[in-house]
């Protein structure tokens, strides 16, 4: 084996060993930023679902209080026809 075949080997090793290091690294940093993305989203649907909850009973609310106004209203022009 030539000196030259040994020193390319041993390149070649290193740059083997170099680069699956930072493809290891890549991987945790990319499963890390994956799983901090899916617990983002998992909060914001947990958010929007909070937020739908109340948007719903706060329309139910204002429907409520829109047939009591229609009740009344139609109950003061009752009386006041009557008159």
């Amino acid at each position: 084996m030539s000196e030259f075949d040994k020193h390319a080997g041993r390149a070649r090793w290193d740059l083997t060993q170099r680069l699956d290091g930072v493809r290891q690294r890549f991987e945790l940093a990319m499963v890390a930023e994956l799983d901090r993305s899916v617990k983002t989203i998992l909060r914001a649907t947990e958010r929007a679902k909070v937020l739908r909850s109340l948007a719903e009973l706060e329309r139910d609310s204002l429907q409520q209080a829109n047939d009591t106004a229609r009740r009344a209203a139609r109950d003061a022009l009752a009386l006041a026809s009557q008159c």
